[in-house]
């Protein structure tokens, strides 16, 4: 098993393995299964739903978004290089960070268009929206703030490197641990 989310009475489960279905539907109540989604993907990231639709990264080269209520899968989106995190979702957006690639991804979380890449460097945890903006951390690239409205890089906070950790965001400042140094570490910027 990679990961779980849930939503309402139903767990979804995705499987790295190709001998495991790639992701399960389950009922909470039951405990029986709803649904599986077979085929030759394994997944790589625990999944994330919005809307009834789940997303979660396949061999580390597609995004792809399936029905929660029965597992058709709804679109699938090609990816550059390993090495992805769960995605983010906010609204219609679903973002991927970079992995290997140095570009996160913005895409319409219904449709599946790329909306918009931002170079971050290697990047390996998931990006994090606020209510005005989408943060990804990058190893070399530091913190990038990009505007959910128009989707444009409006800050780089190059303090902040070598994350290997999941950034958490308050009001005015992202905490953060570097690797290898460990320890918390935070930056501070304004109208976030």
């Amino acid at each position: 098993m990679v990961g779980v989310c849930a939503d309402g009475s139903f767990a979804y489960v995705t499987y790295r393995t190709a001998v495991e279905p790639g992701i399960l539907g389950l009922d909470l109540q039951s405990g029986d299964t709803e649904w599986t989604l077979n085929g030759p993907s394994a997944f790589d990231t625990p999944p994330a739903i919005s809307d009834g639709l789940l997303y979660a990264v396949a061999d580390g080269s597609e995004l792809v978004c399936v029905s929660a209520a029965d597992g058709t899968v709804e679109w699938r989106r090609s990816l550059p290089e390993k090495g992805y995190a769960r995605p983010a979702i906010a609204g219609e957006l679903v973002a991927v960070n970079a992995g290997q690639g140095e570009q996160a991804r913005v895409f319409d979380a219904g449709t599946g268009d790329e909306l918009t890449t931002v170079k971050t460097g290697e990047s390996y945890t998931q990006p994090v929206f606020t209510e005005d903006a989408l943060m990804v951390a990058g190893r070399d690239a530091g913190l990038v703030v990009v505007e959910r409205s128009s989707l444009e890089v409006s800050a780089r906070h190059s303090s902040v490197g070598h994350v290997d950790s999941q950034i958490s965001v308050g009001t005015d400042e992202a905490f953060y641990v570097p690797a290898p140094s460990g320890g918390l570490h935070h930056v501070a910027f304004e109208g976030r």
